[in-house]
């Protein structure tokens, strides 16, 4: 786990994918990856990687609960070359350009909300940056199919611009 980041610039992207609020918690996150695994053959232009992306949405319905799980929409997705013809029941999205603060994780599926707590609890009060407003998400990325998820390898995009907005 780096608990420094690495600082990208990525220029606009899309993805398209599997939809879900996450009302339930982690099952809804399982669910929208069961969905797109069994629907992932039907999108088009798939980028030449194959990459995924869990790719938490904050800018529709988020809401942050001390102590709960957050609610908020989450897409298990695969990035595209461009949106078209987008299957029945998806969701497509364009992503902005950004910078991005890249965390990298390897350790068990199930302890990366730890990550995620430490990036926005403990990393993100001291860097300071905070998240860029004209993005509200960020994603996990997979450029590898998970066959170990007790020692998963994943980058944790976060999109981050100075305290003062720059």
């Amino acid at each position: 786990m780096s608990v420094n980041p690495q600082f990208v610039r990525k220029k606009s992207f899309y993805l398209v994918g599997e939809d879900r609020y996450t009302a339930n918690g982690i099952s809804d996150i399982r669910e929208a990856w069961d969905a797109l695994h069994r629907r992932l053959e039907e999108i088009r232009s798939r980028v030449p990687s194959g990459a995924l992306l869990g790719f938490e949405d904050y800018s529709r319905e988020t809401q942050m609960k001390p102590g709960q799980f957050p609610e908020f929409h989450y897409i298990a997705a695969a990035e595209v070359e461009r949106i078209e013809d987008v299957p029945g029941g998806m969701y497509a999205k364009e992503v902005p350009e950004a910078t991005y603060a890249v965390f990298s994780y390897r350790g068990p599926i199930s302890s990366l909300s730890g990550m995620f707590r430490y990036i926005y609890d403990e990393w993100f009060p001291s860097s300071g940056y905070k998240l860029d407003p004209k993005v509200q998400a960020d994603f996990e990325y997979y450029t590898e199919q998970i066959t170990d998820w007790s020692n998963a390898s994943i980058e944790i995009y976060i999109p981050v611009v100075t305290l003062t907005g720059e």
